[in-house]
């Protein structure tokens, strides 16, 4: 099933070996000995590129980083982009349990809204196709106390733990089940206790995997009064062996529920629980629960043949879900208001082959009334502002152009940050707009063809700029925004020595072109 994302991925994958230089595994390296093969390319790692980061901008404007310390071990270093004055914000020894002699290895990590609190994600397990079941410790700044997520509950069981918005409480799922705990004391709280290997509560089976790229099932409402979260029932879909030849003397037979076309798909409903607080703990001890039993929301639409494929809270506290039928030709957005929880429809979005989700959804008020929706409804990929309060969308990108992505929205500074392919896809460049439309000015160098990404910070000076070519391999910097300024104090990332290896590669020819289908429609290959 095409997606929009996906389909980026392959089209980077297809450029990988253009950038390599692979049209035989026949050719020579250097010394004109070692075959360039798939292996040495996707196995050794001789080609693997130089990055940096992941980084996590602040709201003061700063970055962090996580880096090494002179023994190896783990911190947190924030740095000043305007600057570069840099500061460890978390030590290694911070990051040390206690009896322990070093610091837990860091997978991911994420700070409160507060920044006073961070949480670390460790010691991961892969679900699927990533690593999101594991252990969660949280790090509070204020008395440097450290502490594991789950209690008494089974280890390397958790997933995707949050901060509430008030930073006061952790909610994960554990064995298909959402728990919470508060950071003032107390256990975890279970919110739901019938998870089981069929019924899965706040995160996803195969299906909603694979169809939405959907893992973390469950939002805290903008309060943290409430929790919303999908239910997915897999009870009636037929099993399908996945059967791994290379276990051992005999084969390793593992089920998955896996419909098929026509067949039976999950039953998916949305659950609300309100999330109450007992600072006291007279409640048998627990500062922090369930306020009654789950509401269940009644949507229109069929529970197995209509997908939730998408979820979120607005910051005024409706849910704005996106409802796609099994066709997935329809996308109804709903607005539910947390009133009554009587659901409405806002629009819909309509393609007679298939139509697009939205990921780009970011609120242009304060209460959320209006938002930003991509769409192919245009005939191009375009960015629309859409009014709850009903009306025909507004195209605010009417130029025959893809936007690719949305970055930023700067509503006080009346500016739009966005990602588009004017000419073809292997070249994307940022362009910023205002928000009230007329012409986008394009901010990407022009003499940097390629694929361009840029992770913008909280006020919009600055943002960390990857981009590579056909021809050049990855690049990382530092640019001031909105004149693409380079900052000279960044570790600037040029990876010289892989591109030193391709150069020393066979020369090869490399050929973009265009395939007409026979209903005009052009598609680009290389």
């Amino acid at each position: 099933m095409p997606h929009f994302s996906l389909r980026r991925t392959f089209a980077s994958l297809a450029l990988c070996p253009v950038l390599l230089g692979v049209v035989s595994v026949e050719a020579q390296g250097q010394d004109g000995s070692r075959p360039l093969s798939v292996e040495r390319i996707y196995g050794s790692g001789e080609f693997s590129a130089e990055g940096f980061g992941p980084v996590r901008w602040l709201a003061d404007g700063g970055y962090t980083v996580l880096e090494r310390d002179d023994d190896g071990q783990s911190e947190i270093a924030r740095y000043d982009p305007g600057t570069g004055a840099r500061t460890v914000l978390v030590s290694a020894s911070s990051l040390t349990p206690e009896g322990a002699s070093r610091s837990i290895p860091i997978a991911d990590y994420r700070w409160s809204d507060d920044g006073r609190k961070l949480l670390v994600f460790t010691d991961t397990r892969r679900v699927w196709r990533q690593h999101s079941r594991g252990d969660y410790w949280v790090l509070d700044l204020a008395d440097d106390s450290f502490r594991r997520i789950g209690g008494d509950l089974e280890r390397t069981r958790h997933q995707f733990a949050k901060f509430s918005p008030a930073g006061d409480a952790v909610a994960f799922v554990h064995r298909n089940d959402l728990w919470v705990e508060s950071l003032d004391g107390g256990g975890p709280v279970p919110l739901t206790s019938d998870g089981s290997s069929t019924l899965i509560n706040g995160t996803f089976d195969w299906v909603y995997e694979e169809e939405w790229s959907l893992r973390d099932g469950f939002r805290w409402s903008p309060d943290g009064r409430r929790i919303a979260f999908w239910q997915i029932d897999d009870d009636g879909v037929e099993r399908f062996p996945l059967v791994d030849l290379t276990a051992g003397p005999y084969p390793d037979i593992k089920w998955i529920h896996y419909p098929k076309a026509g067949t039976t798909n999950p039953k998916c409903r949305i659950g609300v629980v309100d999330v109450v607080r007992d600072p006291a703990g007279a409640s048998g001890g627990d500062r922090i629960g369930p306020g009654g039993d789950v509401r269940w929301l009644d949507l229109p639409g069929d529970l197995r043949d209509d997908y939730v494929a998408r979820m979120e809270w607005t910051p005024d506290g409706h849910l704005l879900i996106q409802r796609v039928n099994r066709r997935q030709d329809t996308v109804t957005v709903l607005d539910v208001d947390p009133v009554d929880w009587n659901a409405r429809v806002v629009f819909e979005d309509r393609d007679d082959a298939w139509v697009e989700i939205c990921d780009d959804v970011v609120w242009l008020d304060e209460d959320g009334r209006r938002f930003t929706w991509t769409s192919e409804r245009g005939g191009w990929r375009q960015v629309w502002i859409v009014d709850r309060d009903g009306g025909e969308p507004v195209c605010l990108t009417p130029r025959s152009e893809d936007v690719t992505s949305v970055l930023k929205i700067d509503p006080v500074g009346d500016r739009l940050w966005f990602l588009a392919a004017p000419d073809d896809p292997t070249r994307r460049f940022l362009h910023v707009q205002s928000l009230s439309g007329g012409e986008p000015r394009r901010v990407t160098p022009a003499d940097q063809p390629g694929w361009h990404d840029y992770q913008i910070s909280g006020d919009g000076r600055f943002a960390i700029h990857r981009w590579s070519s056909s021809t050049v391999p990855p690049q990382v910097e530092l640019v001031r925004l909105p004149g693409h300024e380079v900052v000279g104090h960044f570790p600037t990332v040029r990876n010289e020595t892989l591109a030193a290896k391709i150069e020393a590669l066979p020369p090869v020819e490399r050929s973009f072109f265009e395939v007409e289908l026979p209903d005009g429609t052009m598609l680009d290959g290389w």
